[in-house]
């Protein structure tokens, strides 16, 4: 019986420390990300601004990214045909990246096909 108890300590201790290693990385990555905010050169208003001028309508979701080591914006617009289109703001110098509809959205709807 000792045997067991011992056992069921020794895994609940490991459960812990496992989870205070994830949340410790979830933690790490969160606070790049908000560095690599703080230093793009790029701020959310002009890249959300670069973007409406690219897409006009209304910006659903917006964030920021360096998942490929190149920091980015990552905003979605909504168009007043009510299609979306996913762009890319380069958060160093304002380009844009990816300018392209989001054909997920709207699956089934052949008005979106650029090809007439």
């Amino acid at each position: 019986m000792k045997h067991h108890k011992r056992f069921a300590v020794i895994a609940a201790i490991i459960a812990i420390v496992t989870g205070m290693v994830l949340v410790s990385e979830v933690n790490a990555q969160e606070q790049n990300d908000a560095s690599g905010v703080t230093m793009a050169a790029v701020s959310i208003d002009e890249a959300a601004a670069t973007a409406l001028q690219a897409v006009p309508g209304t910006i659903s979701s917006i964030k920021f990214s360096d998942d490929d080591d190149i920091a980015v914006w990552e905003i979605e617009v909504v168009n007043n045909l009510n299609h979306t289109y996913d762009l890319e703001i380069d958060a160093g110098n304002g380009a844009i990246i990816k300018n392209e509809i989001d054909r997920n959205d709207d699956e089934g709807d052949r008005d979106d096909d650029d090809e007439g």
